[in-house]
C-alpha cells in the first residue's frame, strides 16, 4: 500500500460525510484506480474484437437502405473504423494511464457515428432518412454497455447529438417535421442512457468504498491478531506460523535458522520501582532497536513474553549484523533509563541457530523439523552450559556490558 492509500479512519469519515457527486478525493481516486484497472481494461480488451463483428454485421443494413454508398461504407469499415477499434483495444491496456484509456474508449464510438454521418450525407437512397437511427444504437451502447466513465461519456453524447443534429440538417433527406423528431428522439435517448449511466457508476463506486472498507477492517483484525499492541512486533502466534512456513519449503531455502533471545536485565525491578508507564517506554524502545536492525531482510522480530524478545533469522543473513551492531544499540536505547535506577541495565542475547541436514557432530542424524518457539529458548539457554546444540550449532551468549 503507497503512502497515498487511505487508511481506515480516512475512508469512514468520507464515508459518512455522503458527499454528493462520483469523484472522490485524490488520495481516494488514486486507490481507486489502482484496484479497478486491471478489471476495467480486461473488460474493454475483451470487448473490443465482438464490437468489430458486430459493427460489421451492420454492412448488411447499409446495402438495403443506402445501396448506392454501399461499397463507400464497406471502405469506411475496413479502413478507418474497424483499425481504430483494434487500435482501442491496444490503448485500453493496463499500462495506460486512465486519460488515455477512458479517452481512446469514448472516441470509438464517435468515429462509428462519423461513418454513418458521412454515408448519410453522401447518399441520395429514399431509404436515407431511417439511415440515421444507427447513430441512436450507437449512443445506447455508448452509455449503457460500454459504461464510459460519467463525465467522459457526457462529453461523447453531446458531441455525438450535435454532429448527427447539423447532418439532419445539412443533408436534406427529412423534412423539418421528421428533423426535429429525429433529433428530439437521439437527445432523450442521449439523456435516459446519461441517467442511466450515472447511477450505474454511483453504485459502483458505493460498492467498492464498503468493499475497500472490509478490506482494510480485515488487514487490521489481522495485524491486531499476529503484533503486539505495545512493541508492534510479531507475538507468539504469528512467529509458530512463520516456523510452519520456513520448514513447509521443503528445501533448504530456509536453512540454517538462527534465533536470537534477548532479555533486559532488572526489568522487573525497574518496572516495580519507576512504574508500567516506564516499563512500556524502556519495551518500545528495545523493540524499535530491533526492528531497524533487521530492516530490509527476512528476520522477524518479535516479542517473545514479557520482556523477553527474539529476533528470528532465517538463513541467518542478519546474523552478524545483529551481533555486531545490535548490542550496543540496545544499550544506547537503555541509557536513558540509567539515570533513574542504582541497578545498571543490560540486555542479555542468546544466539542459537538451526541448520537442516547433517549435523557436524552426528553425521548419521538429520534434524527432521524446525524448533518451536520454546525449544529455541530453552536450547539458547543451555547453550550457555552446553556450547553446542542438539543437530544445531550456536554462537553462545552475548551479555551487553
Amino acid at each position: 500500500m503507497s503512502d497515498a492509500s487511505p487508511t481506515l479512519e480516512a475512508l469512514d469519515a468520507f464515508i459518512r460525510s455522503r458527499q454528493r457527486g462520483l469523484p472522490f478525493p485524490p488520495w481516494l481516486e488514486e486507490r481507486f484506480e489502482s484496484d479497478t484497472r486491471r478489471r476495467r481494461s480486461q473488460r474493454l480488451r475483451a470487448a473490443m474484437v465482438p464490437n468489430a463483428i458486430v459493427y460489421n454485421v451492420f454492412l448488411i443494413p447499409d446495402w438495403f437502405l443506402v445501396r448506392d454508398r454501399f461499397w463507400l461504407a464497406v471502405l469506411l469499415h475496413a479502413t478507418v473504423v474497424t483499425p481504430w477499434i483494434l487500435a482501442v483495444a491496444w490503448l485500453a491496456g493496463e499500462r495506460s494511464s486512465r486519460l488515455v484509456r477512458e479517452l481512446s474508449t469514448a472516441s470509438m464510438p464517435i468515429v462509428i457515428v462519423l461513418q454513418i454521418i458521412c454515408t448519410f450525407l453522401l447518399t441520395t437512397s429514399r431509404d436515407a432518412g431511417h439511415y440515421q437511427y444507427f447513430v441512436l444504437l450507437v449512443v445506447l451502447f455508448t452509455n449503457t454497455i460500454q459504461r464510459l466513465p460519467y463525465r467522459f461519456a457526457v462529453v461523447a453524447s453531446i458531441i455525438i447529438v450535435c454532429l448527427q443534429t447539423i447532418a439532419i440538417k445539412v443533408s436534406g433527406h427529412m423534412s423539418g417535421a421528421a428533423a426535429t423528431v429525429a433529433i428530439m428522439t437521439l437527445a432523450v435517448a442521449a439523456y435516459l442512457t446519461l441517467v442511466s449511466n450515472y447511477y450505474l457508476e454511483r453504485d459502483f463506486r458505493r460498492n467498492y468504498l464498503h468493499a475497500l472498507r472490509g478490506r482494510l477492517r480485515h488487514v487490521e483484525i489481522d495485524r491486531a491478531a499476529r503484533y503486539d499492541a505495545l512493541t508492534d512486533l510479531a507475538n507468539r502466534r504469528f512467529l509458530n506460523k512463520r516456523l510452519d512456513e520456513l520448514w513447509a519449503r521443503g528445501d533448504d531455502a530456509a536453512s540454517p535458522v538462527a534465533a536470537i533471545m534477548l532479555d533486559i536485565d532488572h526489568f522487573k525491578a525497574f518496572n516495580d520501582r519507576y512504574g508500567h508507564v516506564a516499563g512500556d517506554a524502556c519495551l518500545k524502545r528495545v523493540a524499535t532497536c530491533i526492528t531497524a536492525e533487521l530492516r530490509g531482510g527476512d528476520g522477524l522480530a518479535v516479542r517473545y513474553g514479557g520482556e523477553e524478545l527474539m529476533a528470528l533469522l532465517p538463513k541467518m543473513t542478519w546474523l552478524g549484523r545483529f551481533k555486531s551492531r545490535n548490542g550496543s544499540a540496545v544499550l544506547s536505547r537503555l541509557s536513558a533509563f540509567h539515570t533513574m535506577t542504582t541497578t545498571l541495565m543490560t540486555p542479555s542475547l542468546q544466539v542459537s541457530a538451526w541448520r537442516r541436514g547433517r549435523c557436524r557432530q552426528c553425521p548419521r542424524r538429520r534434524s527432521s523439523r524446525l524448533p518451536t518457539p520454546g525449544s529455541m529458548q530453552r536450547n539458547a539457554a543451555d547453550a550457555i552450559v552446553y556450547g553446542r546444540l542438539y543437530c544445531g550449532e550456536t554462537t553462545g551468549k552475548s551479555p551487553v556490558p
